[in-house]
């Protein structure tokens, strides 16, 4: 028995189907790229800019910790649960904590973070992504210049 073949409708609707789906699939996963590329971009503008307000304030105010704790306590506090959310430490030269955000002992420990970069023009090469407790978190470990002093602060920022 001899199958009939399809006619020219069917197979015209077979292959313009194919065809929606192909550029659809293709179309779609690129702007999915296109906006994960952006989303990093963004997650590594916040951070950038939370560094160097915080060297802003070291090197400016070095003597008005209130600024400070505004900048690191307050305001990753304020923001809760929310996407947005994020934690900061500054630490001495020694490596001894002398501000930081609630719960980021815990949630992002000292030893994650990367060594430390010198006041390079673009933080981007130094930021690392971990997994930890089943969170993730971009990490920026650098120096921040204290006054008019050659003390400076270590700032790090998940």
């Amino acid at each position: 028995m001899l199958k009939k073949p399809l006619s020219i409708s069917a197979r015209l609707v077979v292959f313009c189907s194919l065809s929606v789906f192909v550029i659809l699939l293709f179309s779609s996963l690129y702007l999915n790229n296109i906006l994960v590329s952006n989303l990093q971009k963004q997650q590594y503008s916040f951070l950038k800019g939370e560094v160097s307000v915080i060297q802003h304030l070291l090197r400016t105010k070095p003597n008005e910790p209130d600024a400070l704790k505004q900048e690191v306590i307050w305001e990753p506090s304020a923001l809760g649960a929310n996407h947005l959310h994020y934690y900061c430490r500054i630490l001495s030269d020694t490596h001894e904590t002398l501000l930081e955000t609630d719960g980021m002992k815990k949630a992002a420990p000292l030893d994650l973070f990367p060594k430390p970069l010198y006041n390079k023009p673009d933080p981007n090469r130094k930021i690392t992504q971990v997994h930890f407790d089943d969170r993730h978190f971009r990490l920026i470990s650098v120096y921040g210049p204290f006054g008019n002093s050659k003390e400076s602060r270590i700032i790090q920022i998940a």
